[in-house]
C-alpha cells in the first residue's frame, strides 16, 4: 500500500489499521527529523538530545491524529507540524532549564557557521582522528559481532535513523518491545564501550 493522501490514513488510522499508522510514521519522520535538526541546530548540547526529541515528535504525531478536525480550515501537515513544533519546544524548555545546559553555551549558528565547517574539515583530514574513529569502529563491530541477529538488527536500524514503529514491523515486534530492546543495546553498548577505552 502506497497512500499520498493523509486523510485516507487518517480514516484507516482510527478504524484500527496498524499498516496505515506506520505509513504516516514513515510518511512524516523526515518532517520531524528536520524539525528537531532546525531547533537544535544553534547550541551543541542540546545536540546530545537529538534522539530523544525526534522520539518525542514521533510520539506527536498520534497526537495530531487524534485531535485533529477535519471540519476545520487547517491541513493536517501544517496541522501536524504545529503540534511537533510545540511538543520540541516544549522540551527543549524543559532541557534549557536543566542545570548541565545553560543559556550562555548557546551561539548562533550564522556567526560560527564558517567557523564549525573549517573545523570539520580539519578534524576529518586529521589522522589521529581517522585512527581513533577507525579504532571506535572496531570496537562497536566486535561487540555487535557477539550480538544476537535480531539485537544486531535492531543497532542497524538505530544506525539508520529508521523511525520506531517501521523497525519494529520490520522486525516482527512489538513497538514496547522494540523500545525495551533498544534501550537495553544501548545501555550494555555504553558500558562496554567505556569499559574497553
Amino acid at each position: 500500500m502506497n497512500c499520498e493522501n493523509p486523510y485516507e490514513l487518517l480514516y484507516m488510522i482510527r478504524t484500527g489499521d496498524a499498516y496505515a499508522e506506520n505509513e504516516l510514521y514513515r510518511t512524516y519522520h523526515g518532517l520531524v527529523v528536520h524539525l528537531v535538526d532546525k531547533l537544535i541546530c544553534t547550541n551543541r548540547l542540546l545536540q546530545m538530545y537529538r534522539e530523544d526529541l525526534i522520539q518525542e515528535g514521533m510520539i506527536g504525531i498520534m497526537e495530531a491524529v487524534e485531535n485533529y478536525r477535519e471540519d476545520k480550515e487547517t491541513g493536517f501537515t501544517t496541522y501536524l507540524y504545529l503540534i511537533v513544533h510545540r511538543i520540541l519546544l516544549s522540551k527543549i524548555k524543559a532541557y534549557c532549564t536543566h542545570p548541565e545546559i545553560q543559556f550562555h553555551n548557546m551561539c548562533s549558528f550564522d556567526e560560527t557557521e564558517g567557523k564549525y565547517y573549517d573545523n570539520c574539515q580539519k578534524t576529518i583530514k586529521d589522522p589521529v582522528y581517522y585512527l581513533r574513529m577507525q579504532e571506535a569502529y572496531d570496537r562497536l563491530n566486535g561487540i555487535a559481532r557477539k550480538m544476537s541477529r535480531t539485537d544486531r538488527s535492531i543497532l542497524c536500524s538505530v544506525i539508520r535513523d529508521e523511525p520506531i514503529p517501521y523497525a519494529a514491523d520490520h522486525l516482527h515486534l512489538t513497538y514496547a518491545a522494540y523500545s525495551g530492546r533498544k534501550s537495553r543495546i544501548k545501555k550494555n553498548l555504553q558500558e562496554k564501550l567505556l569499559k574497553n577505552k
